[in-house]
């Protein structure tokens, strides 16, 4: 319909009557709607055109938006003149402050400084959880605290998040409404939304599910398919701009505070962001141990379970594709260069000792093996074949129990 009425009016089938053309979410704009714009425009050079928009809330690249028209809106509608509405009455001081502060980290968005009322108290609150279903619960709990008859904004990333891991029924009495549920839980007022169907909608209180690593977490990590690409606009080269865009957009729909819950078992990157000391957050919950991928350097290691058993990878895969190894003494968790002596290893478990060598010719660690006489080789000797060995009295004594006994 777009690309017809475009060819109408280019062809003069179609004689605007227009003196005055009016845009609203023009952050959302795409190539298609700009060339109508633009015919409507050239076919007469007394219309003039006025645009709304926030690049900080542009989440529709999926369906064709191309943010490159608001943030080079020079280059497409000269002359021209940008004003800011720099005054919000929605949210506090301190959620303007951290979404700010986190929406700009990617360069290309307009730099613009929010004014918004002042807060005494702190705004974002970041729970650690294993059980979600428990964490939504407390969190409710929290929130019937501070204020009974509060309306609470349930925020998650896809649909399907809704209904992978929540089981509504132990906290909710939910109909089978499959986007949109209304209901009164303990004297508060909530609903239950994606974010992108949030869109223009506030609460007292923002609770943000999601916020995991994996193909289906927060941020995204699904990568869009080369013929989608051909399409699509070509897309921020900031790292996941369009999904800061989202979790922004989320953060936002909140007037008091916000709730981030988050994974412990999968780790997201943008909980590790958060986590920086950068943000004015409060944290909740027992927080898992957090060492960065040393081979991405982005991503931190997740423990993942998989058929009654468990692994450790980065938080980044399929995109980082680095496993520690596990701990062969404990069992429960995996082994990192120690940040002091990177000559050695410790396990990421706590309350486990275990401390080996690092081999020198590649990742694996230093056993006690037996010969004549006993030495040191390499844990990947059956693996990856390497012979690298050393003679026991170059190894300290902390070494001397690091593994079990071994022969070639």
């Amino acid at each position: 319909m777009i690309n017809k009425a475009t060819k109408y009016v280019q062809n003069g089938s179609f004689e605007s009557p227009f003196k005055y053309i009016l845009v609203d979410e023009f952050q959302d704009i795409s190539q298609s709607r700009y060339r109508l714009l633009k015919s409507l425009l050239d076919q007469n050079w007394r219309t003039k055109i006025f645009c709304v928009g926030d690049d900080w809330q542009s989440i529709y690249r999926f369906s064709g938006s191309d943010l490159s028209i608001m943030t080079s809106f020079e280059k497409y509608f000269e002359p021209c003149e940008i004003m800011y509405l720099n005054e919000t009455f929605r949210f506090n001081d301190k959620i303007e402050d951290f979404s700010s502060t986190f929406i700009t980290k990617n360069p290309s968005q307009y730099r613009k400084k929010l004014v918004s009322r002042p807060s005494d108290r702190n705004a974002i609150h970041l729970i650690w959880y294993s059980d979600l279903n428990e964490a939504i619960n407390q969190t409710l709990d929290k929130i019937e605290k501070l204020s009974v008859g509060s309306e609470v904004l349930i925020l998650g990333r896809y649909n399907k998040e809704f209904y992978k891991d929540l089981d509504p029924s132990q906290y909710m009495n939910l109909k089978s409404e499959p986007q949109r549920k209304l209901f009164e839980e303990e004297g508060l007022l909530t609903d239950l939304f994606t974010i992108h169907s949030s869109k223009g909608k506030e609460a007292d209180y923002v609770i943000l599910l999601g916020l995991k690593s994996g193909s289906y977490g927060f941020p995204c990590e699904i990568e869009d398919d080369p013929v989608l690409n051909l399409v699509l606009s070509e897309d921020d080269k900031y790292p996941n701009a369009e999904e800061r865009r989202v979790f922004y957009v989320g953060v936002t729909r909140a007037k008091n505070k916000v709730y981030l819950l988050a994974n412990r078992g999968r780790v997201s990157s943008f909980v590790t962001e958060v986590l920086s000391g950068e943000y004015e957050i409060e944290i909740f919950g027992d927080p898992p141990k957090l060492v960065k991928c040393p081979e991405c350097g982005k991503g931190v290691i997740n423990r993942i379970e998989w058929d009654d058993d468990f692994f450790f990878s980065c938080s980044r895969y399929p995109i980082c594709k680095y496993k520690p190894k596990k701990c062969p003494s404990c069992m429960d968790g995996f082994l990192y260069l120690d940040p002091i002596f990177d000559d050695k290893y410790r396990c990421s478990n706590e309350d486990c000792s275990f401390s080996p060598k690092k081999c020198p010719d590649c990742d694996g660690y230093l056993v006690r093996r037996t010969g004549n006489p006993d030495f040191y080789g390499c844990s990947n000797f059956a693996k990856n074949n390497c012979r690298y060995k050393e003679p026991l009295e170059t190894i300290e004594d902390v070494y001397e129990n690091s593994g079990p006994s071994k022969s070639f």
